[in-house]
């Protein structure tokens, strides 16, 4: 499937701007990227961002399944961006797809690496859980108002077969894919943690150190990092990338 990509494109005088890829989280869109891809943009990068299957502007499916929302990327995206950031679920969509595209550098924003079930409760995981401004803020302190309405909107515009799916074959039956192994050095990868985070809790940093993965956490920014304040998270990647 073909998605709807979103695109931020840098001023470039001559010559081919860096690419960078960015893969959005469950629930979300690739507008969410809006304030972290200006940055990128600051910085001389063309910013692709898809809505993945059954999100936002993309096309609906039956089929939900992991392998096809990664097929989904490489069919959309087929040439290896020079900078690849994904979270959350897009973070291992990234994992995925990274010995694809073999970007210099990726990262990886408080990828979910931790089983769902072993984060939250809920007594109907086959329908899709209504997110209301008041929980997108409580999970999100920092977030501007803006940001609430349109986590709601890309909430409104999500097809909820995505969830069933999900949430019974795959996120709650703990199916994750391994986390990237970055051993042989061919892309500098990093794993940025929010605060307190659950979903890379610090008894898992050293094993992700040992698969070739840089760990820094980010200061008193929680799992929606990227709208809560992107200044950070660019300022994170740039002392490593």
């Amino acid at each position: 499937m073909k998605l709807h990509v979103w695109e931020w494109a840098a001023s470039c005088a001559g010559g081919r701007p860096p690419v960078a890829a960015l893969l959005h989280g469950y629930g979300e869109d690739g507008a969410c990227w809006a304030r972290l891809a200006e940055l990128l943009v600051r910085r001389g990068y063309r910013v692709v961002a898809p809505d993945l299957r059954g999100h936002g502007l993309s096309d609906r499916s039956g089929d939900y399944s992991f392998g096809a929302v990664v097929e989904d990327v490489l069919d959309t995206l087929p040439e290896a961006p020079d900078l690849a950031i994904g979270h959350s679920f897009g973070a291992l969509v990234l994992g995925s797809v990274v010995g694809e595209w073999r970007p210099g550098k990726a990262v990886y924003l408080d990828p979910a690496l931790t089983p769902m079930e072993a984060v939250i409760e809920r007594d109907r995981p086959d329908r899709l859980p209504q997110v209301t401004e008041e929980q997108i803020r409580a999970r999100g302190a920092g977030l501007h108002p803006a940001d609430v309405q349109a986590r709601c909107d890309a909430n409104a515009r999500l097809d909820p077969e995505t969830w069933a799916q999900m949430s019974r074959v795959w996120w709650y039956r703990s199916e994750l894919p391994a986390p990237p192994d970055h051993r042989d050095g061919a892309t500098a990868a990093l794993v940025i943690a929010a605060s307190d985070s659950t979903l890379v809790p610090a008894e898992l940093h050293d094993r992700l150190r040992g698969l070739g993965l840089e760990v820094r956490v980010a200061i008193g920014i929680g799992h929606l990092m990227h709208r809560e304040d992107p200044h950070q998270v660019v300022d994170l990647m740039w002392g490593y990338c």
